[in-house]
């Protein structure tokens, strides 16, 4: 049961995580349809998609491998800056193999949600136990 607790935690944690990746993502793309060619979407537009493909190519992995795996660790103890930042690149570097483009952008993303999960859970968890 106190797994179960942890992992609704964590789920939570990491959704946060991920819009924030996804925004951050978004605001990069506009920055970069701002200073050259938009292409056929607006401005907003160009924002929205990149936030929203983001969102919903990462929910999967976050929600069925990321914060499950990172859950357990949490409940065993075993939790560290060094298996947070291999948690992240895992699902990256296995596609990066298929695919690089793809692959990278995951790498670059899982990190970020990784970490921004563990600051999210540890801040949490540091002003409950002092």
């Amino acid at each position: 049961m106190e797994y179960l607790r942890i992992l609704l935690r964590v789920e939570l944690h990491a959704l946060a995580a991920l819009s924030t990746c996804a925004a951050a993502v978004a605001c990069w793309f506009m920055l970069v349809a701002l200073l050259g060619e938009t292409g056929s979407f607006r401005l907003w537009e160009t924002g929205w998609n990149a936030f929203a493909y983001t969102f919903v190519v990462g929910v999967l992995p976050v929600i069925l491998f990321g914060a499950p795996v990172y859950a357990l660790l949490q409940a065993k103890g075993r939790l560290s800056w060094t298996l947070v930042v291999l948690l992240g690149l895992a699902p990256g570097v296995a596609l990066w193999f298929a695919e690089r483009t793809l692959g990278a952008w995951f790498i670059g993303c899982g990190v970020a949600v990784a970490c921004l999960t563990h600051l999210l859970s540890g801040h949490r968890l540091s002003s409950r136990n002092p």
